[in-house]
């Protein structure tokens, strides 16, 4: 008997500490641009993105790939909180590990979004490019 209430008690706390866990996503999808440089695709959150051009995202937010033969490169962040999102990816063509701008803080390095600028050449925007997660999202192009 005393072995069926502890079973019963550990089944409740752990489907009852299920209710409370924090669900999180997918964020997937594929770069194609031929080159051998290294690859860094990130994926910012408004807080991080504040400082884009000089800081990548922490951890599993910044991947570093290579391009496939056929001149693609997959992406997937996993584990991914709901939230408002922007992916940028940059070429990192004299392979330093980040992304170069000049003393203007015009970017030197070839660059891609998820969500293409509203105006052409006007430059990155939160509000602009900015996408939800609230479920997997995969199938994203950036060319």
């Amino acid at each position: 008997m005393k072995k069926i209430i502890i079973s019963i008690i550990a089944v409740l706390f752990v489907t009852g500490s299920l209710g409370f866990a924090e669900d999180t996503f997918v964020v997937s999808g594929e770069l194609v641009y031929a080159t051998e440089a290294d690859i860094y695709v990130c994926l910012y959150n408004q807080q991080t993105f504040s400082d884009w051009k000089k800081t990548l995202p922490p951890g599993h937010y910044t991947q570093k790939l290579k391009a496939d033969s056929s001149g693609k490169a997959y992406f997937s962040f996993t584990n991914i909180p709901a939230e408002e999102y922007l992916i940028i990816a940059f070429v990192d063509a004299n392979n330093n590990g980040m992304l170069d701008c000049n003393t203007l803080g015009f970017v030197e390095e070839r660059t891609f979004f998820y969500k293409p600028q509203l105006i052409p050449g006007a430059g990155t925007n939160w509000y602009d490019q900015k996408f939800g997660v609230v479920q997997n999202v995969s199938g994203i192009i950036l060319k």
